[in-house]
C-alpha cells in the first residue's frame, strides 16, 4: 500500500535536489523529472541493470571479501542484505546489515581515488548522495545510525586493464596494513529527513502519474486510476 510513486533509496539524492518555491512547494529540475520518468519507464518496461565497468567489477568480485575485512576492522558481524524493503514512500535493498546498523561497503578503485581523510570521504559520501541512501535505509530498516565504508582492498587481476599499473593496484596496496585502509563515514538517522522526503514524494506523485499515464495510454497498457 501506500504511495503510487515509491521511490528507490539509490535516487532519493535526485529526489531531493528540487527548489522550494515561495509558496513552499517545489519546482522540479530536471534532475527529477528525468529520475521520474526513468523510473516510469523501469516500471512499464522493467528494470536495466546498472552497467558494468572495471570500478564496478572490482567492488561485485570483492563484496564477500570486503564484508569480511569490515567485520575485523570494526568488531562486528556485517551479514549481507538480500531482502527488498518498501514503505509507503521508499523502497530499497541495503547492502549490509549487523544488529544495529546499516553498513554500505565502497571498495576503493586505487590509492588515488581512495579517501584517505574522513573529510575527502565525507564529500564523497555527498556527491554520490550515500547520505540519503543511508537515510532511507535507516528508515526502512529502523536502525538509529549508518556507516559508509571505503576500503581499498588489492584490485583482483582480472579487472586490470593492460595500462592498470600492476605493482600499484596490488603489491603497493598489500603493503600497507589494513586498519589503515578503511575510512569509515557515520550518519546518524534524522527524523528532517524523512519528512523531508515525504513531502517530496507526495509532492511528486501527480507528475509520476502525469507521465505514466501518457507512456500507458500510448502502449495499452493500464492506466493508474482505472479498475481500483
Amino acid at each position: 500500500g501506500g504511495m503510487i510513486y515509491k521511490a528507490r533509496c539509490s535516487s532519493l539524492k535526485e529526489l531531493m535536489t528540487g527548489r522550494a518555491k515561495k509558496d513552499g512547494s517545489i519546482d522540479f529540475g530536471d534532475t527529477v523529472k528525468s529520475m521520474v520518468k526513468r523510473q516510469v519507464v523501469n516500471e512499464l518496461f522493467g528494470y536495466a541493470k546498472p552497467k558494468e565497468n572495471q570500478y564496478t567489477q572490482k567492488g561485485l568480485l570483492l563484496e564477500d571479501d570486503a564484508i569480511k575485512a569490515v567485520g575485523l576492522l570494526t568488531g562486528t558481524l556485517p551479514v549481507k542484505n538480500t531482502e527488498r524493503r518498501n514503505n509507503p514512500w521508499i523502497q530499497g535493498e541495503c547492502d549490509v546489515l549487523t544488529d544495529e546498523a546499516i553498513r554500505d561497503i565502497k571498495c576503493s578503485w586505487s590509492r588515488d581515488t581512495h579517501p584517505w581523510f574522513i573529510e575527502d570521504a565525507e564529500s564523497k559520501a555527498k556527491e554520490y548522495g550515500y547520505d540519503w541512501q543511508m537515510q532511507g535505509y535507516m528508515w526502512l530498516w529502523d536502525k538509529p545510525v549508518a556507516y559508509i565504508d571505503f576500503i581499498l582492498l588489492p584490485t583482483p587481476y582480472e579487472c586490470l586493464k593492460p595500462w592498470d599499473d600492476e605493482f600499484d593496484h596490488i603489491d603497493m596496496v598489500e603493503s600497507i596494513p589494513l586498519q589503515h585502509r578503511i575510512v569509515t563515514v557515520k550518519i546518524e538517522r534524522d527524523i528532517n529527513a524523512q519528512l523531508a522526503i515525504k513531502k517530496r514524494i507526495a509532492e511528486a506523485v501527480p507528475y509520476y502519474v502525469d507521465r505514466y499515464n501518457e507512456l500507458a495510454k500510448k502502449h495499452k497498457f493500464m492506466l493508474i486510476g482505472e479498475g481500483e
